[in-house]
């Protein structure tokens, strides 16, 4: 199990960018963006997630669920909502997993081949989300930090990460995340044109879809 703390520290850096804004920009809140800082756990084979957003977006988000507004404070139930809204708007998906090697023929164990009918269902069962582990929020005025685990799987050595945290709700909103992983760093921006990135265990750098 990770500590919230323990992965937002580098995180700072992106923060400083985000109250660089002035007073004025603040109190308009004319920017829709929210902020992730994602370790990969090579130990457990689970992403950490530290996800910074404005406090604004976030009552929205569960005011469109409860169909009325609703303030944050009074909500009896906040961490179970959370976990569902980040559950349905931040997604991975395993795309590939790591073969194993025979050492004693120096050879990679290929598969038998698989029925048509067992291909397909493979395949469609790479569509589906890795399970997410809440572990909980902060709240203050200016933001609200959001702490949860992607159980990502030691065996896997792709995935596609989609972030679309608010796109239902801003036509302009942008999700930044710095992604560490085997101490390589990558900084990536989801947008509604290229909400999915693939990010790999290896050492290439992580590609874009739209």
């Amino acid at each position: 199990m990770f500590h919230p703390k323990s992965i937002c520290f580098s995180f700072s850096a992106l923060l400083v960018i985000a109250m660089s804004w002035t007073a004025t920009s603040f109190a308009s809140h004319p920017y829709h963006v929210s902020y992730a800082e994602v370790e990969w756990n090579a130990r457990t084979g689970n992403f950490e997630v530290a996800l910074c957003v404005w406090p604004a977006d976030l009552e929205k988000a569960i005011s469109v669920g409860y169909e009325k507004n609703v303030d944050l404070d009074e909500i009896e139930n906040l961490d179970e909502l959370l976990q569902q809204l980040v559950q349905q708007q931040f997604r991975v998906v395993k795309t590939a997993v790591k073969r194993s090697v025979d050492k004693s023929s120096n050879a990679v164990n290929r598969p038998r081949k698989l029925s048509t009918k067992v291909a397909a269902n493979q395949k469609e069962s790479k569509l589906i989300a890795q399970p997410i582990r809440w572990v909980g929020h902060e709240l203050s005025l200016k933001k609200a930090w959001l702490y949860f685990e992607v159980i990502g799987g030691q065996q896997a050595a792709e995935w596609e990460i989609e972030n679309r945290i608010f796109f239902n709700l801003n036509e302009n909103q942008e999700n930044h995340m710095r992604f560490t992983i085997n101490d390589r760093v990558e900084n990536l921006q989801a947008t509604g044109a290229a909400a999915k990135h693939t990010i790999s265990a290896r050492t290439k750098k992580a590609s874009t879809k739209y």
